[in-house]
């Protein structure tokens, strides 16, 4: 067990003045008994579902009618001792667990003996978990059984795994009846240092089980200490197998180059000696090359694999997104290239070792757009104790490394800017110098609240750093109070304040935008709520650092709720019954998923709650439709718009403002006609990327904004995709903990 996993699950429960609440429990066939709630706090921790690590993540993939396992430690913090009787509480049923098992991890991290009998096991009936979404919590006795503990009540999600044996043989029946006319040979590269026999043993098998069956692997030891290892890359007798041992330790660079040069095939993938490949990794990899053979780099999802054979931090990518990229390398692994493009490039660098992925990804993106992204995962990268999978900060001269990879990016395309590293690790910022001074416009359409007007632009006149704009109201309140506050701050500020006034009725957002956009004179057009309140003084530096790239469309901002939590962070399309904002209501400080929230990145979609945009494609895409998104999901379409122009919407979490959402003028609801109107509109018009945002990923949720997994249900629709397609899921060859 790892010690730094176990947290404190319980919190003091609040009095609220009223008696503490009785529960009755179940000890035995003729024993129950009843107890009050302690009203205090303990510690304990659900540690397992089924030799899953249940507090490392929240999706489980069980076989379908065997009971599950539910196994954890529970101590009496007030009294000091081991807990008494402890009970799971599942989707609102309690189940008595088997308490007084040894756990001498706990022992050991509290340096008490007597807490060796901490531990407890429920085994729980499939009948009684749900396909999806279920709920846990622990009721823990004290030994007297005269009080319980409550623990925080825990959501995670149960989904039905795909037999191993069923996976190969439908894979291999598609591969007999599907010949491919076009069957490049892959070479697979492995540098090989010191690993762990076992998992080079395994890492090898994953490529000997192929399905598709022109490969080879070039495996090149430089110069491993291990014997075990050495024997074994000698032992090996295989056709499709190239073994190469150098003279002196020369790093993975180096090794890799070594590898590549003994290739012969016209695609290379890189497989780190102690990871797995699927099955129908390379299956897949040629399957996407019949369907267009000028394709020069091709990258999948990927998830870990544990000690335990555990597969976890399933990470479902977005197909190619040059923002993201420069903030994160979430293309490798698994990567395959053509070679004669690697071979171009320079091949790998032996500067950037433990980087040098990146540094060779972000070469190869400057030579081609032939790039394309299998939504699927093929690839298992093994979490060691040593490994950047498992703490990505065992490996400091990686994240130098990968620093160095970015800022010469920067230089070799001339482009001027510092490279920060933010949290977590892996994560970047890249902060571009402004070269220019653009003029921007402020558009802020005002509603009758003039309270929240007047905190806007208190806010934008006395924090924003950037001296050259203008900022135009739209005075749309029809009230005589919101004129005299505007009459006011124009006198205040001559230079920096205009406004209008537009009668349009009904609302019409679109229209009263597009007015004032039109006749701008602006080179950049930034449209902005009047319910939000600046954050980050250089706010709009930021947007602008991103909106002036030739390639770039709308750019949007973080906002945040009163409270400091996530109101926008990115558009989805084809969620939550039309478009959503993606992480709305997590804490921006947490991790999420994998960093997406914390970076610069490629969306469908921004809202307009806060939005910068060039004038000039503005007018290109003829602004916002006015004639059928007047008010709900005209920012969406606008974006969408734009992509099919072929730029780039961005978002970044470096302009950050708050955002008091439809304070002015109320939620729309599905009540509301007109707002249905638009719901069907703005699907049936983008059918195709509601479908499939290229920026999300088909085994991601329809239903919520949290970039969840879907549920079993929502995945399997053929047997083909799910055996092949979606991810092969699964709980692997574990070794039992108990």
């Amino acid at each position: 067990m790892k010690i730094n996993l176990i947290e404190k699950l319980f919190q003091k429960n609040e009095h609220q003045n009223n008696k503490p609440k009785v529960i009755t429990f179940k000890i035995s066939k003729n024993r129950i008994i009843k107890a009050k709630h302690a009203m205090q706090k303990t510690l304990g921790n659900i540690d397992l579902l089924n030799n899953i690590r249940f507090d490392e993540h929240d999706e489980f993939f069980v076989e379908k009618n065997k009971p599950i396992t539910i196994f954890g430690w529970a101590i009496d913090e007030i009294e000091e001792k081991i807990a008494g009787e402890v009970f799971v509480e599942l989707n609102n049923e309690l189940f008595k667990a088997k308490n007084r098992i040894e756990r001498i991890d706990v022992s050991n991290a509290y340096h008490r003996q007597d807490f060796l009998k901490s531990g407890f096991l429920a085994k729980i009936p499939f009948s009684k978990f749900k396909i999806g979404e279920n709920k846990i919590r622990l009721f823990i006795l004290t030994n007297d059984n005269k009080y319980y503990y409550k623990s925080k009540e825990k959501k995670f999600f149960i989904f039905i795994k795909t037999p191993e044996k069923e996976t190969k043989n439908l894979a291999k029946n598609f591969f007999i009846k599907n010949k491919f006319s076009y069957n490049p040979r892959i070479s697979i590269i492995t540098p090989v240092y010191n690993p762990e026999l076992k998992d080079l043993i395994e890492c090898i098998n994953s490529v000997k089980n192929q399905i598709y069956e022109n490969w080879e692997l070039c495996l090149v030891d430089d110069k491993s200490t291990k014997k075990d290892v050495i024997k074994y890359l000698k032992s090996l007798n295989h056709p499709n197998i190239k073994v190469k041992f150098l003279n002196k330790n020369s790093g993975i660079s180096i090794a890799s180059n070594h590898a590549i040069k003994m290739a012969t095939g016209e695609f290379i993938g890189f497989l780190d000696n102690d990871d797995l490949l699927t099955k129908d990794a390379l299956l897949e990899v040629v399957k996407t090359l019949n369907t267009n053979k000028e394709l020069d780099l091709i990258y999948s999802d990927e998830a870990k694999v544990n000690y335990f054979g555990d597969k976890y931090d399933y990470f479902f990518k977005p197909d190619y997104s040059p923002e993201t990229l420069l903030s994160m390398n979430y293309i490798c692994p698994f990567s395959v290239y053509r070679k004669s493009l690697v071979e171009k490039v320079g091949l790998l660098r032996k500067e950037y070792d433990g980087s040098q992925d990146y540094d060779l990804v972000l070469r190869i993106v400057e030579q081609t757009k032939n790039i394309h992204h299998i939504p699927k995962v093929l690839y298992y990268w093994r979490a060691t104790k040593s490994s950047t999978a498992k703490n990505p900060e065992a490996k400091p001269y990686a994240l130098k490394a990968a620093k160095k990879a970015l800022e010469d990016y920067l230089r070799r395309n001339k482009i001027k800017g510092k490279v920060i590293n933010i949290s977590p690790v892996g994560l970047w910022e890249i902060k571009y110098n402004l070269n220019q001074s653009p003029s921007v416009e402020i558009i802020i359409p005002a509603g009758p609240r003039i309270k929240l007007l007047k905190q806007c632009l208190q806010s934008l006149l006395k924090k924003t750093t950037y001296s050259n704009y203008t900022i135009t109201i739209i005075d749309n309140s029809f009230s005589i109070r919101t004129y005299d506050l505007l009459e006011e701050y124009k006198k205040k500020y001559p230079k920096k304040i205009n406004f209008i006034v537009d009668k349009t009725k009904p609302f019409n957002f679109s229209k009263i935008n597009n007015n004032v956009a039109k006749k701008s004179k602006a080179d950049y057009l930034l449209f902005l709520n009047d319910d939000t309140q600046i954050i980050t003084k250089n706010w709009i530096e930021r947007l602008l650092q991103e909106a002036t790239k030739k390639e770039a469309g709308a750019v949007g901002a973080m906002l945040l709720y009163p409270n400091n939590t996530i109101q926008h962070a990115g558009v989805v399309v084809g969620i939550c019954g039309a478009a959503d904002h993606v992480f709305r209501g997590f804490n921006p400080n947490s991790t999420g998923y994998f960093g997406f929230h914390k970076v610069t990145r490629n969306v469908s979609a921004v809202t307009f709650a806060c939005a910068m945009v060039k004038k000039s494609k503005f007018l290109e895409v003829d602004g916002l439709d006015e004639g059928n998104f007047k008010v709900a999901y005209n920012d969406t379409d606008f974006c969408l718009k734009l992509l099919e122009k072929g730029y780039r919407n961005i978002y970044t979490p470096h302009a950050k403002l708050y955002h008091h959402e439809s304070a002015s003028r109320g939620v729309d609801t599905t009540k509301n006609p007109r707002f249905r109107k638009e719901i069907k509109l703005i699907n049936k018009k983008w059918k195709k990327i509601f479908e499939n945002d290229p920026y999300y990923n088909i085994n991601l949720t329809r239903n919520s904004n949290g970039y969840q997994l879907k549920s079993n249900i929502e995945i399997i629709k053929k047997p083909y995709e799910t055996i092949i397609g979606l991810v092969i899921l699964g709980l692997g060859i574990i070794i039992a903990l108990l």
